[in-house]
């Protein structure tokens, strides 16, 4: 099926800038290779960046105008590739993206300007 529900788009969306900062696309992208969600063409796209910031924003922007099918296999790549957290945050459905771990960091930020 495609093209993709305006649920999942508005979720990469509104998460886009965590999600460019946060994706390890270096294992990520022979995943989706290998199961067929990107082609050659993609792959070779997304590796020539030369910053993983470039390279997710190609990832990203592959990802937005493949079939809710590929999504779907989509999703188990970023699972296997131990990123489980990408996963959430697509599946929140556009609400803001802030993974536990930074939310860790600012609180222990926050109790350092106060003391």
């Amino acid at each position: 099926m495609w093209p993709l529900s305006e649920r999942i788009v508005r979720a990469m969306d509104s998460n886009r800038h965590s999600l460019l900062d946060l994706i390890d696309s270096s294992e990520l992208v022979y995943e989706l290779f290998a199961k067929s969600i990107i082609n050659c063409r993609h792959k070779e796209a997304i590796s020539s960046k030369s910053t993983s910031y470039e390279r997710n924003e190609a990832l990203l922007d592959i990802l937005r105008r493949i079939s809710i099918h590929d999504y779907s296999k989509a999703m188990t790549c970023f699972h296997a590739t131990k990123q489980s957290h990408i996963v959430q945050a697509l599946s929140e459905g556009g609400s803001r993206f802030l993974p536990s771990c930074l939310l860790g960091i600012h609180f222990n930020l926050f109790q350092l300007k106060n003391h």
